[in-house]
């Protein structure tokens, strides 16, 4: 298997997901070269698309996604994250595609698994938790440049960062999805960050009105910490910031994260990023019941 830290470290994995929602490691350099070569074979072959975000891809057919898996050594990893995340009765299901080459922004602050306005959505989305992993691979893997030559010889410039994370928000989407499941807040927009803010306000709006100290196991006080942390990552434009966590474009770099946590995808330059997505349907016992003090 091409990555045995996936099993080996997988207690590591659930542990980074738990408290802080992403956890990194690297592929070896042949591990890397042989992921790239393939990818390289499968555009050949595939379909390029283009999203509502102007970001090519090609998509993955459903046993290539298998193959991959087995190949990465990525399910049995996953099963374990459910089990140390207490997830219980899962069943897993998984896709992939290929993220071409971008100087442009993808995608703004937002989080995944967002509900829409229908009953049966609520139920799906309570129930299901999605875990990414991003492979950030080199495009052509018979270019043997120098390190540093791809900006002194005309090439393109690294982008600075191609995924940002606001660590530990993940409680805070989970607290608005409960909210929204219960009736405690009315449904609204919560896909983009400005959305996610403004739910956590009516949840705080809530609390004034019933009298209460807390929500989804969380004080008043870190509702509006992660207000004031947001404004402050919404204010930091494009640049680094002591506000979120940002990862380097580097081949070889794999990043795993859970959906719910609130992230942005940069420029990858001149990289490209396998994308592998694991969406475990099951039932996390704290996410369904409502409980307030």
């Amino acid at each position: 298997m091409l990555l045995p830290n996936a099993i080996k470290h997988s207690y590591r994995l659930a542990l980074d997901l738990r408290e802080c929602d992403y956890s990194t490691f690297y592929l070896g350099k042949f591990s890397t070269w042989l992921l790239s070569l393939f990818c390289l074979f499968c555009i050949k072959i595939r379909p390029i698309g283009t999203t509502r975000t102007n970001s090519k891809y090609t998509t993955f057919p459903r046993f290539v996604t298998s193959l991959l898996s087995w190949v990465l050594g990525l399910k049995p990893a996953i099963s374990l994250i459910s089990q140390k995340l207490n997830i219980d009765c899962y069943k897993v299901d998984s896709d992939s595609y290929l993220s071409l080459p971008t100087e442009t922004v993808l995608i703004d602050w937002h989080r995944d698994s967002a509900f829409l306005l229908d009953t049966e959505n609520i139920k799906i989305k309570t129930g299901r938790h999605t875990y990414k992993f991003f492979v950030y691979l080199n495009p052509n893997p018979f270019s043997f440049r120098r390190e540093g030559s791809s900006t002194s010889e005309g090439g393109k410039k690294p982008a600075e960062g191609a995924l940002s994370f606001i660590p530990c928000s993940t409680r805070f989407s989970r607290a608005v999805d409960s909210a929204i499941f219960h009736d405690f807040i009315p449904f609204d927009g919560d896909h983009s960050l400005e959305y996610l803010v403004s739910r956590v306000r009516d949840i705080l709006d809530e609390m004034d009105r019933r009298n209460l100290q807390s929500f989804f196991g969380l004080e008043r006080k870190e509702y509006i910490k992660f207000i004031d942390t947001a404004n402050n990552v919404l204010s930091s434009g494009l640049g680094l910031s002591s506000f979120f966590t940002t990862f380097p474009v580097d081949p070889g770099r794999v990043v795993v994260f859970n959906g719910r946590t609130v992230h942005r995808g940069g420029a990858t330059g001149d990289s490209q990023r396998l994308v592998l997505r694991f969406i475990t349907t099951g039932t996390r016992l704290e996410d369904t019941l409502f409980y307030v003090t």
